[in-house]
């Protein structure tokens, strides 16, 4: 059993994204450096899906850095949604396993998908007649949808990302063999 401590959270950088988006929409200067406002969205929405791309931990903070600075003149309630959960965001590049598994986990839609799912076979349920029912029919539900999930992208690469969390935690399993994924 894991001790109670505060586990690393990968928080979603499509929604971070659709956020910052949205704030700059807002944005009322029509112009900037001789550009147009919709031209300067698109140009900032490619630097930060560009700054999400980059490899390292250290390269993704000083781009967000940088975006958030130039913002920081423009909108301040873009600002805030920069910062909002900006560590969390980072928790794959700080864990060294974004290019193997970023893919598929920078955003909630694998746990979106597999809630859907079991909430399609228990969501009309209205009276649970205690909690360990309910979790008796998720477990069902969980086993009965489980054929028609699929593997993640970069799945071979779990058990790194495992040994990583384990690492930063200060968790040691000698019982567990962590081999490196091909």
């Amino acid at each position: 059993m894991l001790p109670l401590v505060q586990t690393p959270v990968q928080k979603n950088v499509k929604h971070r994204k659709l956020l910052y988006d949205n704030v700059l929409q807002n944005i009322e200067q029509t112009t900037l450096a001789g550009l147009s406002t919709i031209r300067c969205r698109i140009l900032r929405s490619i630097g930060i899906f560009r700054a999400y791309q980059r490899p390292t931990h250290e390269e993704v903070k000083r781009d967000l850095k940088a975006i958030r600075t130039e913002l920081d003149e423009l909108n301040q309630s873009a600002v805030a949604s920069l910062d909002e959960g900006f560590e969390e965001t980072l928790t794959l590049h700080r864990l060294g396993v974004f290019p193997l598994v970023g893919r598929s986990l920078k955003t909630t839609n694998v746990i979106e998908s597999v809630n859907a799912m079991a909430e399609q076979r228990c969501g009309r349920v209205d009276h649970w007649k205690d909690s360990s029912q309910k979790q008796r029919w998720f477990a069902a539900a969980l086993l009965d949808i489980e054929s028609r999930l699929r593997k993640l992208s970069g799945y071979r690469h779990l058990p790194l990302l495992r040994a990583a969390i384990q690492k930063e935690l200060g968790i040691h399993s000698p019982d567990r063999i962590i081999s490196t994924a091909a």
